[in-house]
């Protein structure tokens, strides 16, 4: 289910008077109402309230690894591996050193509705 507001929703909708015969003396409206939905969750440390000791001390501990890769890339693609390890290691000692903060969620993606009204 999806709420939107009124103002959102004369965005996204769209109508025509259809030229179909009917048995009404009214001719039909075709309303089509779109709207963008996709879910994405991200997560969120605390970080305001200390654990950068904690952090400092987990992360030197991935530091010669980072180094050496860092020394050993010759190709892109090994740059663009090696940076991932790095993310991922800054990932790990912040869920080691920090608490999480509430995850937020995000909407965006695509939903079609189509009536038609006599």
């Amino acid at each position: 289910m999806i709420l939107v507001k009124g103002v959102q929703l004369a965005r996204t909708a769209s109508w025509k008077v259809r030229d179909e015969l009917s048995l009404s003396d009214h001719k039909c409206i075709h309303t089509q109402l779109g709207n963008s939905v996709q879910n994405h969750t991200y997560t969120r440390f605390k970080t305001a309230y200390g654990g950068r000791r904690k952090f400092s001390m987990h992360f030197r501990k991935e530091i010669s690894q980072i180094q050496q890769q860092l020394l050993d890339f010759n190709t892109r693609e090994h740059l663009d591996e090696t940076i991932s390890f790095l993310q991922r290691a800054i990932f790990r000692c912040c869920q080691k050193a920090y608490k999480l903060k509430k995850s937020q969620t995000t909407f965006k993606g695509h939903l079609v509705v189509t009536r038609a009204r006599h």
